[in-house]
């Protein structure tokens, strides 16, 4: 049997970082995605995919759903393979993707619970036709041996800072790769 790992203090690292970088910002209205069938587009971040089958989908309401939206939570193998898309606004600051994720950094490096292992640098890729910085981390899991790997993905558009969170294990990082291969732009 698969050892599940706990999805919950992930995201909320991703709503701690979303409240910190958000607190000095000012409105700005952020579009959030829809579902239509197992097809998912926003039109605001150019972004469109098919829901793989082997992933099943979660609606999630932001706290501060101005400041803060989460298109979706999927969830794939007994939560062995989670990925999170969501906004956050940035108006009124300069913070860079590097920035965003330094925060990140920051807020891991303090957990008590697991310790991270983070690379030296951040990568750049590309999907849907946008650079993405990207910090790689993994941890050990604390109920097993098992490796978790936790890949923030951000990209800064206008003054919103898009984040794709996925966390996956080895048995799960195809499922997650070809997901991401899946990402297309809608225009």
């Amino acid at each position: 049997m698969k050892n599940k790992f706990r999805i919950y203090p992930i995201i909320l690292s991703v709503i701690i970082c979303g409240v910190f970088l958000t607190s000095c910002g000012l409105f700005s209205p952020l579009a959030a995605g829809k579902w239509e069938g197992n097809i998912f587009t926003n039109t605001w971040s150019d972004i469109t995919f098919e829901l793989p089958p082997e992933f099943q989908a979660q609606v999630l309401n932001s706290q501060d759903p101005e400041r803060h939206k989460t298109d979706f939570l999927l969830t794939a193998d007994d939560n062995e393979a989670v990925i999170i898309l969501t906004y956050i606004d940035v108006s009124g600051q300069d913070d860079t993707s590097e920035d965003y994720l330094d925060v990140v950094k920051e807020q891991l490096s303090e957990s008590q619970e697991r310790v991270h292992a983070f690379p030296d640098n951040y990568e750049k890729v590309t999907i849907a036709g946008k650079e993405y910085t990207v910090m790689r981390t993994s941890y050990v899991n604390n109920d097993s041996t098992e490796v978790i790997y936790q890949d923030g993905y951000v990209h800064r558009f206008v003054d919103t800072i898009i984040l794709l969170l996925t966390v996956y294990s080895d048995d799960t990082k195809d499922a997650v790769d070809l997901f991401l291969s899946s990402i297309k732009q809608v225009n």
